[in-house]
């Protein structure tokens, strides 16, 4: 199964901090946020991972990247980034029709991963999204459930009606590339 790291954005509400450095590659217990990411992948035997990035920073990322591990990665180039669906796109033919593994790059998580990518694997859903309970979901995206299953997604409400946030750990089939063909941009652009 192929793993997709999202790290085209600009952190512009980061900034001036993301001038001169991507938010992935921000130092976190002195390495960057990014490493622990990819080690999870790794671990969970997610050997075949593309890393998308903006037309500006993949010579960093490479830099940063070779220092802590010897595997090759996949670049993608995302240019004038619009959002996850928008970079979706870019990622479509690496993917090349597969289940997946998607995960924002500014996100970290302490999860065992394994289970939820074998239970991904063997069932018929087209997606899965990792979800966890906050008491400020209007800070977050927020996933609302009906019968079991997510039936709408909303980006940081004015007013939440669901605590369920949105972490940035996603499992997709290729159904993922022509919803993100269809989408509309949200409010924000």
């Amino acid at each position: 199964m192929k793993g997709l790291i999202l790290c085209g954005g600009k952190g512009t509400r980061l900034h001036p901090i993301t001038y001169t450095v991507p938010k992935q590659l921000i130092p976190i217990g002195n390495k960057p946020l990014i490493v622990y990411t990819i080690e999870l992948l790794l671990k969970s035997g997610i050997d075949e991972l593309g890393i998308l990035v903006n037309e500006y920073n993949k010579p960093i990322f490479q830099k940063v990247l070779n220092k802590y591990f010897t595997e090759d990665f996949y670049y993608i180039i995302q240019y004038d980034p619009k959002g996850i669906a928008h970079g979706l796109l870019f990622a479509e033919e690496f993917i090349n029709k597969e289940k997946f593994i998607m995960v924002l790059g500014d996100n970290s998580f302490n999860f065992d991963l394994k289970h939820f990518i074998a239970d991904f694997k063997t069932s018929e859903k087209s997606c899965k999204i990792l979800l966890k309970e906050v008491k400020n979901p209007e800070k977050f995206g927020v996933a609302y459930i009906g019968d079991n299953k997510i039936i709408d997604l909303e980006e940081k409400p004015k007013m939440a009606f669901s605590n369920l946030a949105i972490t940035g750990l996603y499992a997709f089939d290729k159904n993922i590339f022509k919803a993100s063909r269809e989408i509309k941009p949200s409010y924000r652009g």
